[in-house]
């Protein structure tokens, strides 16, 4: 190809490396491109929990590789040298990828507390792992930077929480003292059917708490959850509905629903 045809159906993501005019040029992209450019090593962090799905990726983060051995410096990019043990990579379409519970590791240590749970608890949940596997991963990296924020990230995680708010408000009722709720529980009726899988309950109290994200204001959508929590209020079950602005600025008043909730389904020892 020409260089005019290249300047005309191409855009540069990285030097060296091209996409087709009509493509998005997003993270996910760059990230490939950071794949092509150093085809020895295997993409890392946020790259990584892009490539797997992971939808919550921050705008502002860099593309990042793990090399074997120190190469030329890129702007715009991350390069790291480290260690990978066996297990701890995989290949996704073509991509060597840090594997769900290697790109948890690393971003649980070097994250902001809060947010290292968020990350933590969504890689984990997308690649069907329990946080406290990550405590075998850190025996066996004794002497990395990050385990001791890692160790207690493990604590308050959970790969069942499937958006970062929910995770959000999870923490939220916890840090106020309440037991921690089950995540992703299935509530079936009298004839044992599915009636609907809810974020978070404390099934011996028969309380749901939902987080409900702007996508649940859609028409369809919120037709389909007055329905769906109708029919769980039917087998006795108390829904106590979160959204962003509950959880940010008036948490007091989602607190005390909370424990209106579960002190009417028999519990004593609530928080004050």
């Amino acid at each position: 190809m020409t260089p005019w045809q290249v300047e005309r159906d191409y855009r540069a993501v990285l030097t060296g490396v091209y996409i087709r005019a009509d493509q998005p040029l997003d993270f996910a992209q760059r990230s490939r491109a950071l794949g092509v450019t150093y085809p020895q090593g295997v993409l890392a962090g946020w790259s990584a929990a892009a490539l797997h799905g992971y939808r919550y990726v921050p705008e502002d983060v860099e593309p990042e590789i793990v090399l074997p051995a120190p190469a030329r410096r890129r702007a715009g990019v991350r390069l790291r040298y480290d260690t990978l043990l066996s297990g701890e990579s995989e290949e996704v379409l073509g991509y060597a990828l840090t594997s769900h519970l290697r790109t948890a590791y690393d971003l649980g240590r070097w994250l902001p507390f809060d947010a290292a749970i968020e990350a933590v608890d969504g890689l984990c949940n997308i690649g069907r792992r329990d946080p406290k596997d990550l405590l075998v991963m850190v025996a066996q990296h004794r002497g990395d930077r990050g385990l001791k924020q890692l160790r207690r990230v493990v604590d308050l995680a959970d790969g069942g929480a499937e958006s970062p708010w929910e995770t959000r408000t999870r923490l939220l009722v916890v840090r106020a003292g309440f037991t921690k709720p089950d995540t992703q529980v299935l509530l079936t009726d009298e004839r044992a059917r599915l009636v609907a899988r809810v974020d978070m309950a404390w099934p011996q109290y028969r309380v749901v708490l939902e987080y409900d994200g702007d996508h649940h204001r859609e028409r369809g959508r919120y037709s389909r959850d007055v329905r769906r929590r109708n029919s769980v209020r039917r087998l006795g079950w108390d829904v106590v509905v979160a959204t962003k602005e509950l959880v940010v600025r008036y948490p007091d008043e989602l607190l005390e629903r909370v424990a209106d909730a579960l002190r009417a389904g028999g519990a004593t020892e609530l928080p004050r």
